[in-house]
């Protein structure tokens, strides 16, 4: 079991007994021992041996980088040199001079870098090992340390090979390599050497992907998700690995920022209804309704407006996300961690004959992610909040002021006393919206205006110069509630009741054995049935006759038991 993984059960432990408070302690603690555990690697060898290209195609960067390890056909390293891993701070590969130099002398190696701090040692050779590693390995091994030997520049010696065998064989040549190299370990008194093949050009080849595992395997549990994690992506074993610590990471990192938002209410909860624990998508209906009701017995003036955004998910921009956590000051860690998961995002487009290359995806988040409701509220409610300053929202019959915008993920919902003011804030979320290159539906929203407690239809508003439809045009269904010109509940039982008979018939008619059909009669559909009437102002009496409707095929379910 990796860390991750045992750190996400110990997340749902503390939830499940202890809350959230327990659990955001677990992902606070893990993120703070992922991002410093550190990770030591020594990289070591003769004068020449191709141990700095191995640095830097370990690190997974190029010999052009500014932060490459110097290269060449001499010995270029004269003095241990650390490495920092591109993303991972906390990984170090540190180039190390070549053994056996006038400067560092075989018997003194040890001491002159510093051995204690390293995690394992990497002893490279082009060609055959030779007295000063085998020395060097004795050494690491009384030190208690972990070493293993890789031959380099295998892709050299099977190009000359080529050229000067008449019949190839590369499995034969590969083979030969590993025995000479074992065998000659072995005169020189090494007990059952490991030996490992490398191309620092190509490291998905020969035996490097043996060589990670052999690493993760002997590393303690706490440091083998580092590891993974700072590997190059040269094999599909790798991906997946990673893709399995870092939905263990994200699960933690997701809890985490919740409980960060929360505590430093950076989501106005009273505006956005998504993505944060509280009573949501009731709490946001209920009040709209609400709101529309006593402006209907008051007699007094009210414009709603239901907005829709289009494809909301799939084109929210990466950018946008990473504004608002910068914003917020989120952590640096969280930060990059959900950058670099979005960086990795890539498609292609197929017509035909023809399929693109893969293109870089800088917009859209997965639904699927437990992060990205999070995300998405985070980045709705810098957006809603940043219209409401247009105009200030209603007040209900206690006198308590209500907000102009609520928002529930990405149903929006636009409350004013005036129809100016619902304009201003409609152009001010369309300007936003743009800005965040995103765009409303008008065909999908919906306008509402009373005046007088009455609804009238001589106030239109646009978006982008297409008109809004009105409830009287067209009702609209928000989070379960059907609104429509009566304001009244009666469409939406009516609505409710058809589908309570859709839902009757269907089960009714299906294969099930019997005490399924009662199980899904009493436990799934009288529930979904009930759950809308709760925002609704209806009688009991109402929801018993719903109820009894129900009741004849539970009771047929048992008569033909």
């Amino acid at each position: 079991m990796s860390l991750g993984t045992k750190v996400t059960e110990d997340i749902e432990t503390a939830l499940k007994n202890d809350g959230t408070h327990a659990a955001a302690l677990i992902a606070r603690k893990y993120l703070k021992d992922i991002d410093s555990i550190p990770l030591n690697i020594a990289v070591t060898g003769e004068s020449g041996s191709g141990k700095s290209t191995f640095v830097n195609a370990f690190r997974g960067i190029g010999h052009e980088d500014e932060s490459a390890a110097e290269t060449g056909v001499t010995e270029t390293t004269m003095e241990t040199k650390a490495y920092s891993h591109p993303i991972l701070p906390n990984v170090t590969v540190w180039d190390l001079p070549g053994i056996g130099t006038t400067k560092f002398p075989a018997k003194k190696y040890l001491q002159h870098i510093g051995f204690e701090k390293f995690d394992f040692f990497i002893i490279v050779s082009s060609d055959r090992f030779r007295e000063n590693d085998v020395m060097l390995a004795q050494a690491i091994k009384k030190m208690d340390k972990t070493f293993y030997f890789v031959r380099a520049k295998i892709d050299s010696n099977l190009d000359s090979a080529k050229k000067s065998q008449k019949n190839h064989d590369e499995e034969k040549t590969l083979q030969k390599i590993k025995e000479n190299c074992i065998q000659g370990l072995e005169e020189q008194g090494v007990t059952a050497p490991q030996v490992f093949l490398v191309s620092s050009f190509d490291l998905h080849l020969y035996n490097f992907p043996t060589l990670q595992e052999t690493m993760e395997r002997d590393l303690p549990s706490h440091k083998r998700d580092t590891l993974i994690l700072a590997l190059p992506n040269i094999s599909q074993s790798i991906i997946k690995k990673k893709k399995e610590i870092f939905c263990s990471q994200i699960s933690a990192v997701s809890k985490r920022l919740c409980t960060y938002l929360a505590e430093n209410t950076y989501i106005d909860t009273s505006v956005q209804k998504g993505g944060i624990s509280m009573p949501g998508c009731l709490e946001h209906t209920g009040v709209v309704t609400q709101l529309i009701r006593e402006a209907r017995e008051n007699k007094g003036n009210l414009s709603v407006l239901w907005l829709d955004l289009e494809n909301a998910f799939s084109s929210i921009p990466h950018k946008l996300v990473q504004f608002t956590l910068t914003k917020h000051h989120v952590p640096s860690r969280c930060r990059d961690l959900i950058a670099d998961y979005y960086s990795n995002f890539r498609m292609k487009v197929s017509s035909g004959a023809i399929t693109s290359s893969w293109q870089k995806v800088e917009i859209g988040i997965i639904t699927g992610c437990t992060i990205s409701v999070t995300l998405f509220s985070l980045a709705m409610n810098m957006l809603t909040k940043s219209a409401e300053p247009e105009c200030r929202g209603p007040r209900t019959n206690s006198g308590q002021r209500q907000p102009p915008i609520r928002a529930f993920m990405d149903d929006l919902t636009v409350m004013t006393e005036s129809v100016p003011g619902c304009r201003w804030i409609l152009k001010g979320l369309e300007e936003l919206v743009e800005w965040a290159r995103m765009r409303f539906k008008p065909a999908k929203s919906r306008s509402m205006v009373l005046r007088k407690g009455k609804v009238v239809d001589k106030f239109r508003f646009n978006i982008a110069d297409t008109a809004i439809p009105s409830i009287s045009e067209k009702p609209v269904k928000s989070l379960g509630k059907v609104f429509d010109c009566s304001l009244r509940d009666t469409t939406s039982i009516q609505s409710t009741c058809t589908e309570l008979d859709g839902w009757l018939k269907s089960v009714d008619k299906s294969g099930l054995p019997g005490k399924f059909k009662a199980w899904v009669y009493q436990h799934g559909i009288l529930p979904r049935i009930l759950w809308p009437l709760l925002v609704y102002a209806v009688p009991i009496s109402t929801v018993e006759t719903l109820e009894r409707r129900i009741g004849p095929f539970v009771f047929k379910v048992f008569i033909t038991e």
